[in-house]
Formats: structure tokens, C-alpha cells, sequence
């Protein structure tokens, strides 16, 4: 009985030994996966990307009138002549109707202009004004009524072309639109008027005052918003920068006091700022402020996203003139090519890696790290997918990665990890893409690299699967 029993339990055990080694063996076999990931070199090239919503900017200026009219094949003339710039700035000037209602057939011009515009690759800010000659006082209207008015009639067209409108600058008020030299610039007027504004535009447009001062102003408080409180489409989120006296003198032309002290703080506040909402304007009167070395300190320090192509042309060509000498890629470019190429964010990929424990993970972790080396950031939020395709078969995988692109800070990295599940795509050879897609026009954001860019993407490297 003794040894039945003994050659039983001895039985017993080679079966389940056999049992376990059959089930370690499948399990073996289902989660055992080898990964060879081989990344792209990344390479910076110091080309332009001519990205949107950045960059040089040419101005357009319409006056709208009953007793002229605008032809479109004119207004298309002149926008294919523009193939240089992505961002335009419309200069709409209502002195005509500053006694009354902006009329029917004015409204029917600022749709045509817009109707046209939008056609184009350009995005528009736009400047409603009613002085384009320095004389804000005589021209605009005596009653603030009549502003407000003017406000409700011309912005459902804006709202209407919102997609390609970027931003509005002003309160309509000022010489030149710049909110200076106006009766209506109290700071009950100026908070009456922007609240007016932004009560009837779209919330997606970003809105931009003169200086600082009057965003502090506007916003009761001397601190910048935090992350918590940006881009959520508040006025106070909304509201941006535009700067006409840039690099103009120790106050930029009256934009902050007349002291070094006064430009140091002012810049610091703008540095915060301006991490959230657009910066940007004209540099002027050839100085010290605008030398090289001195307008990229500033700029970056502004987080300058556009400027004027037009004016002031003594800067622009004394840059032209410059060299620029770092100690990176771009030494020996000129300064305007410079500043051209880092005016907004600009993305570099830096590198990739992949992390994957077979018996451990149930998906492998691919990182990316890519540098924001532009003056500003982009604050339009721009999708971000990643895309495996096999080789072989052609077969694709879409990942759409959640994150914020407007946080992508200037002058600094961000890494980007998305979860890969290997087990469900299988064995194979796979080709990485990245995309970042601007979802307002569907036009593909560029990589600062040298790599190849294809309509699926920057290729990030490959990834090889087996078992």
C-alpha cells in the first residue's frame, strides 16, 4: 500500500510539474517580447519654418467708406503679392461714422476684406482705428456711445472669419489705434471699452492693449495669471501685448517709465506674462536698445512672438547689417534671420528612448524630449499625435497624446511620454511618426530638424518587435 501510494504521489507530482512547466511555457511565450528601438539622428537646422502665428508681419490699411468700395479680385491681387509673412496686421479705419452708425455698406467692405483674407495662409490681427495720422483726437468720435456701438457692429463679422483672426489690438480709441491721445482713456474708459470687447468677440481671439500698465489696469492686480487661471478664455486670459515703441528707448516710447529700473521690472513682468498671451509690435528709431546683442536679450526676455516687417527700417537693416556671433548653430547668420527664425516658439527634437520590462509592464514607456528654442511659445493649442506604422503591412497605429502645446516654454524642454502596448501590435518592423497639427487650419507644425517631414509626421525612428 506504501509504495502505490509513494508511486501515486510521485505521479502527481511529475503532472504538475509538467502542468506548470506547459503554463510557464505558454505564458513564456505570450509576454516574452524582445524590443530594438533604433532612434533618427536629430539634427537642429537653423532653416526657417515660416510656422504660423509668428513671425514678421505686413500691414494692410482700409478705410471704409459709402463713397468708395473694394473689388475683390483687388484685395486678392494684393494678398498673393504677400508671400513672405504668415501673420498680416488690417488697419480698419471707422473715422467716416464717427458722428453715427457704422452704415450697411461699410459692413458689407469689413466683410469682403475679411471674406478674402481668410482665404489665405495668413492669420490677422486686426486694429479697428480711427486715426491713421497721428490726430486720434480730432477724429474719433466725441461720445463713447458711439464706440460702444461701433463695437457691437463690426465684430459679428470679425467672430464670423474667427478662425483666421488671431487678435484684436485697441479699443478702437488713440492716435494711430495705440491708446494714446484720446479723451477716453481714464481707467473707467479703458475698462468700460475692453470689457465691451471682449463682451462681443469671440472667445478664442486674444485681445491686446498698450502697455502694461494697462493690463494691470484692466486685471486689478500687479501679478501675471498663474497656470490655473491661463487660457481659459477669460478677458484676463484673453488679454495680450502689443508694443509699437519696442526697443525704442530706455521707455519704449512712453511704454513704461522713464528709468532703467522702470524697463528692468517692466521686462520681468512681460517675461511672466507673456509665457501665457501673445507679444509682439514694431521696433523703432535706430539706438542702443536695438543693437543686436541687446534687442535678442530683450526680445527673448519679452517673449516677442511678431513684429513688423514694415517699420522701422533703420533697425530692421541695421540687423541685416549685423552679425550675429554665438555659440551655436546660427553664428555668422545675420541678426534679421535670426530674430526671424526664434520671434514664437520653435521646436527641436532632442532625443527618444523606450523603456519596456517584459515580465513586468504591460506597456512600454517611449519618451520624447524636444526644446522650445523660440522667443515665445505657441498659444493656440496644436494637436500632438504619435503613429506606428509596420512596415510590412502597412498596418497603422494613431495615439493621440494629451498634452497642453502652449505650455511647451520658451527656452525650455519638455519631455513627452506616451504608453505603448507592444503585446497588441505584435512582432514587426514599425516606422515612429510625431505630428503636432495646428486644428484651425489642419497645417503641420515643423521640426526645428533636419529630419525628413512627411505628411505623417517628423520620423522618429524605428522600433522592431519580436519575440
Amino acid at each position: 500500500m506504501k509504495i502505490k501510494i509513494r508511486a501515486f504521489l510521485i505521479l502527481l507530482l511529475v503532472t504538475t510539474l509538467t502542468a506548470a512547466a506547459i503554463l510557464c511555457t505558454r505564458f513564456y511565450t505570450d509576454h516574452y517580447y524582445i524590443l530594438d528601438y533604433q532612434p533618427s539622428e536629430y539634427i537642429e537646422t537653423k532653416a526657417n519654418l515660416a510656422s504660423p502665428y509668428q513671425g514678421f508681419f505686413k500691414t494692410y490699411s482700409y478705410c471704409l467708406s459709402d463713397e468708395t468700395s473694394f473689388s475683390y479680385e483687388e484685395l486678392h491681387k494684393k494678398i498673393a503679392r504677400n508671400k513672405d509673412t504668415r501673420l498680416v496686421l488690417l488697419l480698419i479705419n471707422l473715422k467716416n461714422y464717427s458722428s453715427g452708425s457704422v452704415s450697411t455698406t461699410a459692413l458689407e467692405q469689413l466683410d469682403l476684406i475679411f471674406s478674402a483674407w481668410s482665404e489665405s495662409d495668413k492669420q490677422l490681427i486686426v486694429r479697428f482705428i480711427y486715426d491713421w495720422d497721428g490726430k486720434g483726437l480730432e477724429t474719433e468720435p466725441e461720445d463713447m456711445q458711439i464706440i460702444l456701438e461701433h463695437m457691437e457692429q463690426v465684430t459679428p463679422v470679425v467672430n464670423k472669419y474667427a478662425s483666421s483672426v488671431y487678435i484684436i489690438q485697441g479699443i478702437f480709441v488713440g492716435s494711430y489705434g495705440e491708446m494714446h491721445g484720446s479723451k477716453f482713456l481714464s481707467d473707467e474708459d479703458i475698462i468700460t471699452l475692453i470689457e465691451k470687447l471682449a463682451s462681443v468677440t469671440d472667445p478664442s481671439i486674444y485681445l491686446a492693449v498698450r502697455t502694461p500698465s494697462h493690463w494691470r489696469t484692466i486685471a486689478d492686480t500687479d501679478s501675471p495669471p498663474e497656470d490655473s487661471a491661463a487660457f481659459n478664455q477669460t478677458l484676463i486670459s484673453r488679454l495680450s501685448l502689443y508694443n509699437d515703441g519696442m526697443l525704442g528707448s530706455i521707455s519704449d516710447l512712453g511704454t513704461y517709465d522713464e528709468t532703467s529700473l522702470s524697463r528692468k521690472e517692466e521686462i520681468r513682468f512681460q517675461n511672466v506674462l507673456c509665457q501665457y498671451v501673445p507679444n509682439g509690435g514694431e521696433v523703432v528709431i535706430d539706438n542702443p536698445f536695438n543693437d543686436l546683442a541687446a534687442a535678442i536679450t530683450d526680445l527673448k526676455d519679452m517673449h516677442v512672438s511678431y513684429i513688423s516687417s514694415d517699420y522701422d527700417t533703420s533697425v530692421l537693416n541695421k540687423w541685416k547689417e549685423t552679425i550675429y556671433r554665438g555659440d551655436d548653430l546660427y553664428s555668422g547668420m545675420n541678426g534679421y534671420e535670426y530674430i526671424k527664425r526664434h520671434l514664437g516658439y520653435r521646436y527641436v527634437l532632442r532625443s527618444s528612448t523606450i523603456s519596456f520590462d517584459t515580465f513586468h509592464d504591460d506597456y512600454a514607456q517611449y519618451s520624447i524630449l524636444l526644446e522650445n528654442t523660440g522667443f515665445g511659445n505657441s498659444y493656440i493649442p496644436f494637436q500632438v499625435t504619435l503613429m506606428l506604422r509596420e512596415t510590412e503591412t502597412l498596418v497603422e497605429y494613431l495615439l493621440y497624446l494629451d498634452t497642453d502645446t502652449r505650455l511647451f516654454r520658451s527656452m525650455e524642454c519638455t519631455s513627452l511620454t506616451v504608453p505603448l502596448d507592444i503585446r497588441a501590435y505584435g512582432e514587426g518592423d514599425y516606422e515612429l511618426f510625431l505630428k503636432i497639427t495646428d486644428p484651425s487650419t489642419g497645417e503641420q507644425i515643423l521640426m526645428a530638424n533636419t529630419l525628413l517631414s512627411t505628411a505623417d509626421g517628423c520620423l522618429l525612428g524605428t522600433l522592431q518587435i519580436s519575440k
